[in-house]
């Protein structure tokens, strides 16, 4: 028998990362059955994680057309589903116990047994009495359903343990709460038609459901793992003021819970729910919401400054004000905008103070300090840039002078860094905009010789500017890079004799590693001995200068195939 599914069938029903994770479960797969499911068959099965899941996949026509899990991750894409989507891509379908379709059962019971059923299902898992309830339409009972949801948050704050599940994927157990939540849309999805003492229990119920998500994350000093069900309450609330009749101590309570949501940044402010809210409240109510919103958007910086400023332009409605709009850059952690938009209004001294300690972005804002006349200004703090900042800063400072026909202090910019900070880009410069190159050359020489430092940099501008005796002289003994010695042996202003003791160092520099590599690398330089001083006398020079030849057979072999023996 062919297998249930084809594995891209399989693979698309999941993210790749969720498929990888099922791979190892789907050996530990165990139960696996199939029944009739409307046109298709459910494949079931029990996935072994941190506990068992009940892990069901329907196939209809080759396709998967759902799938569900009982872990805490739920929306049928999880890494038990994976794993049984594997299963049923690599396992005929014979391995799977076939059981007859759910109806075909129900329908053979009579009402007494199926009462029985019911009742023995409600006594393991008694949060379903809720399901129950909602098929009849008819209402919870208050006390039960307030008793059930202290109930439901007491058992999920106690079996969840915040260390163990720090690295795992399985979040705090919500079954029993999702449940409880579920009657409660229904319930209110009959608004405005249910009666005052129903509206003050749905009113009681969301207020406790946001109470238990603040006691979970007080206890576990977290401030996650609860969002959707937090979000649930929240707009249970907003729903109730708006499309029903809240009063007395009911109200009072809803709105102080509304109020510690926003207090505690849990509640968000962009969703049409909230202005709806907030647009049937009293004066005095909406004048306690936007106090609390204003006092928040002066706090702190950043994203949740920034979300209750932009409430705040929303409650207020009309244009933003210079102040608003201010306040709403000084939260963004790109400066750019607030400099512009200073200087725009003539505050350049705010500007200058507003540039940040790193990474100015110069090329950015000349625009506007150039519109401002504080260009100046900003070619100061491009002199004053500390550590890594610095180069980057006067390159751009020199570009600057240069397109702005300051030949001069381009140059005095050129030669200053050229000696304080060499490098072959400033090297560049100056020669390019020097009016007497050989003189500031020679000074550059001057003052870089005896710094040890900037040894290579001034090596690389000697052997630029073709100063072969300059650059022999600056390699003393003590010389162990044999790039620095070959840049000066391949000079051709450089004698013959000389380049030869060059080329003959770089050699034992490159042996020093041993082996067949370092020996072939070492022969390929010692061949440029031979254009220089002849093939004669290199063989006579290598034979010299390398008598670890006669113990080292990898080295005689490479200096052998370079002809130099």
């Amino acid at each position: 028998m062919s297998q249930v599914l084809s594995e891209t069938a399989a693979r698309s029903r999941v993210d790749p990362s969720e498929w990888k994770k099922g791979e190892s479960y789907a050996r530990g797969l165990t139960n696996l059955s199939v029944r009739p499911a409307g046109q298709g068959r459910e494949f079931r099965a029990v996935a072994h994680g941190r506990e068992p899941y009940r892990v069901s996949v329907t196939v209809q026509g080759g396709k998967v057309v759902g799938s569900a899990c009982s872990c805490p991750v739920g929306g049928g894409g999880c890494k038990h589903v994976a794993a049984l989507l594997n299963k049923l891509s690599g396992t005929p379908e014979r391995d799977f116990i076939p059981l007859p379709a759910l109806d075909d059962l129900l329908a053979e019971l009579e009402a007494p047994a199926l009462r029985r059923l019911v009742e023995r299902m409600l006594a393991r898992e008694p949060e379903l009495e809720t399901l129950v309830y909602a098929q009849t339409g008819r209402s919870v009972p208050t006390g039960d359903l307030q008793a059930r949801l202290n109930a439901a948050f007491n058992a999920m704050t106690a079996s969840y343990n915040h260390y163990e599940q720090w690295d795992s994927e399985d979040g705090p157990d919500t079954e029993a709460i999702d449940a409880l939540l579920e009657e409660l849309d229904q319930r209110r999805a009959r608004l405005p038609d249910i009666d005052e003492t129903e509206t003050e229990a749905l009113a009681s119920a969301y207020v406790s459901v946001l109470d238990g998500v603040d006691a979970f994350y007080e206890r576990h000093d977290i401030d996650y793992g609860l969002d959707d069900v937090q979000e649930e309450g929240l707009l249970g609330l907003y729903d109730l003021f708006v499309n029903a009749e809240l009063e007395g101590d009911v109200r009072k309570d809803a709105l102080e819970t509304v109020r510690n949501e926003i207090a505690t940044h849990r509640a968000s402010f962009d969703r049409d729910e909230f202005f709806d809210f907030y647009s049937v409240l009293t004066g005095d109510e909406q004048q306690e919401i936007f106090s609390l919103i204003e006092a928040l958007s002066r706090k702190g910086e950043g994203y949740q400054r920034k979300r209750y400023l932009a409430a705040l332009l929303e409650l207020r409605g009309g244009e933003a004000s210079d102040e608003d709009t201010e306040a709403l850059l000084r939260t963004e952690y790109n400066p750019t905008g607030l400099i512009v938009f200073l200087l725009e209004r003539g505050r350049v001294t705010e500007a200058v103070q507003a540039l940040p300690k790193h990474r100015i972005p110069f090329a950015s804002l000349r625009p506007a300090f150039e519109k401002a006349n504080a260009l100046p200004l900003l070619e100061e703090a491009a002199l004053k840039a500390q550590s890594w900042d610095k180069q980057d800063a006067l390159l751009w400072l020199h570009d600057l002078y240069r397109e702005t026909k300051r030949e001069q202090q381009a140059t005095a910019l050129a030669r200053e860094q050229a000696q304080d900070s060499p490098s072959a880009g400033w090297f560049t410069r100056l020669k390019q905009f020097s009016p007497d190159w050989v003189n500031d050359r020679d000074e550059i020489i001057r003052k870089l010789w005896t710094k040890e430092q900037v040894r290579h940099e001034l090596l690389r501008l000697l052997v630029d500017e073709g100063l072969a005796d300059q650059a022999y002289a600056l390699l003393d003994n003590e010389e162990r890079s044999a790039r620095g010695l070959l840049l000066v042996a391949r000079l051709p202003e450089l004698d013959a004799q000389r380049a030869a003791l060059l080329y003959l160092r770089a050699g034992k520099v490159l042996i020093v590693p041993r082996g067949r590599s370092a020996y072939a690398q070492a022969a390929d330089v010692l061949k440029e001995l031979i254009p220089r001083v002849g093939l004669e006398e290199a063989k006579t020079l290598v034979a010299t200068h390398f008598p670890e030849r006669q113990r080292l057979p990898a080295l005689r072999e490479e200096l052998h195939k370079a002809g130099l023996l």
